[in-house]
């Protein structure tokens, strides 16, 4: 049986891997950040027109974090070479 504590951390590290693969997917010019940020706001207009509050808000926040200007460096590291290498 699955105890709440086992659910909540669950959950945490979902919500930390899906982050991490969008830092990815933006830091290798896979996508841009406007471009996820759309294709998750239309997801989560979707998810709440179908009476998933929860999954909208999550959605909504993903679009949100895609977006977020203070992040933008360390996607840069992402494509950096450590310094003091060649």
């Amino acid at each position: 049986m699955m105890t709440p504590e086992f659910i909540d951390q669950r959950f945490y590290a979902c919500n930390a891997a899906i982050k991490t693969l969008i830092e990815c997917l933006v830091a290798t010019k896979t996508v841009t950040p406007p471009s996820i940020a759309r294709l998750l706001r239309c997801q989560a207009q979707k998810a709440d027109a179908d009476g998933f509050d929860v999954a909208s808000l999550l959605l909504a926040e993903f679009a949100d974090f895609s977006e977020d200007q203070a992040r933008v460096a360390g996607r840069r590291l992402l494509n950096e070479p450590p310094h003091g290498s060649a």
